[in-house]
């Protein structure tokens, strides 16, 4: 399982543990990307307005920045096209470290490259600083959408594809397909292709940026849509999925499409993540009625704990004079056991149910299922202020009622049928 953890807008500070360090850090943006298996990796890269720093820590290797004021890199990744004040690059490699330092000095960028505290001169030199600075680039997401609108200028966006093919961390991966998204067009064959380069990460995090980038700023056909969808599949994290269905929920979703966004449901087991993507889908117009009460139903199938499924219900009631909805609604407060979570769903239920509804006698029915008279009282009570005022709706009313062993609250619901 991955885990991912972003701050932003610290005015107080913050305290932040890493690799057993412990500091803390005043107002900046923090984000932390680290796997929790055999593989280990993590990431902390920090961004503090015209300073900052990263860490990327991949079993031996260590690859280490930090700078002041702004820079930019050149396309390449090799050198950099502008430089306010100081960058520097330490690559570890088991025993082996290498370093590059890039100062700001009389308008030029000074470029000193060293070798285990050996300083390399020269061309070799250059060459070393260079091959530090593109690693950086390379396993970074710091300056993506800089970097690649310079590698588009210069090559086009063949040569960005070719570029995050290069890309030696899917941290990075991640944060370039997203800029690239922004800033140039995408056919589906190209969605394809950056599709399964997202597969591919070992982080849900960086996978759910890359998709939602995608989904968000790309105009994608069939194609790419179910290009799309099944990289979504590979995401373990109940948050990072939910994320995604929320995306596809902002979008128009074609009936194929729909189909798989709300397939992607059963991939969640979290009954709150489970429940904000229930919730997501339902206020997206392009849900038609079945789909929304499929999604209700799956949602009732697999969320265990009532409160959720009572949320359900209230994030269904906007849509409840769709006939479809309002079945499933019933149905899943069916499936609520508490009699005050059961009671609440029938109190939203009533009132939001259309009063021509042929659903009034499946929802007075569920009310004789409510545990606790005090509970079933209010229930009925409920439905009596709301329920259309046939002779049919009148006699299951009564017969709820009659269903309350307590004769104080018996003789409340009855009043409140008279």
């Amino acid at each position: 399982m991955k885990s991912h953890f972003t701050a932003f807008a610290l005015g107080a500070g913050l305290v932040l543990i890493v690799g057993g360090v412990l500091a803390i850090v005043g107002p900046r943006f923090i984000e932390v990307d680290g796997d929790e298996d055999d593989e280990g990796v993590s990431i902390v890269s920090i961004d503090d307005g015209d300073s900052g720093s990263f860490q990327l820590k991949d079993g031996s290797l260590t690859v280490a920045a930090k700078w002041r004021g702004d820079f930019m890199f050149a396309g390449d990744g090799r050198s950099l096209s502008s430089l306010a004040r100081s960058l520097e690059v330490e690559i570890r490699d088991n025993e082996a470290v290498r370093k590059a330092k890039f100062e700001a000095k009389d308008g030029k960028i000074l470029v000193t490259a060293v070798r285990d505290d050996n300083i390399i001169a020269g061309f070799e030199g250059e060459a070393s600083a260079g091959d530090i600075l593109q690693m950086f680039a390379r396993s970074s997401g710091v300056n993506a959408d800089q970097r690649l609108k310079a590698i588009v200028a210069d090559g086009g966006k063949a040569a960005a594809l070719d570029e995050i093919g290069a890309l030696t961390g899917g941290h990075a991966a991640g944060a370039y397909i997203g800029a690239l998204s922004e800033i140039t067009s995408l056919d589906d064959s190209d969605v394809a292709g950056l599709a399964g380069r997202i597969a591919a990460l070992t982080s849900d995090y960086a996978k759910r940026q890359a998709l939602t980038a995608l989904l968000e700023h790309q105009k994608l056909g069939e194609e790419g849509l179910q290009s799309v969808l099944a990289a979504a599949k590979s995401i373990e994290s109940d948050h990072e999925v939910r994320l995604i269905v929320e995306a596809l929920a902002e979008i128009e979703l074609t009936e194929p499409n729909a189909d798989a966004a709300t397939a992607l449901l059963g991939d969640i087991e979290s009954d709150h993540e489970l429940r904000l993507a229930v919730e997501a889908l339902l206020e997206s117009d392009a849900l038609q009625s079945e789909r929304a009460a499929g999604a209700i139903t799956a949602a009732a199938a697999a969320i265990e704990g009532d409160y959720e499924k009572r949320l359900v219900i209230d994030a269904a009631a906007p849509r409840m004079n769709e006939p479809a909805i309002a079945a499933a609604a019933i149905e899943t407060a069916g499936a609520i056991e508490g009699g005050h979570e059961r009671r609440m769903a029938i109190e939203t239920l009533a009132e939001n149910l259309d009063g021509k509804s042929d659903s009034w006698g499946a929802l007075i029915a569920l009310s004789k299922g409510v545990e606790g008279d005090h509970e079933r009282r209010l229930a009925i009570e409920s439905l009596a202020d709301r329920a259309p005022k046939s002779d049919l709706i009148k006699s299951a009313l009564v017969e709820a009622a009659a269903s309350i062993s307590s004769d104080h609250d018996r003789r409340l619901a009855q009043d409140a049928l008279d």
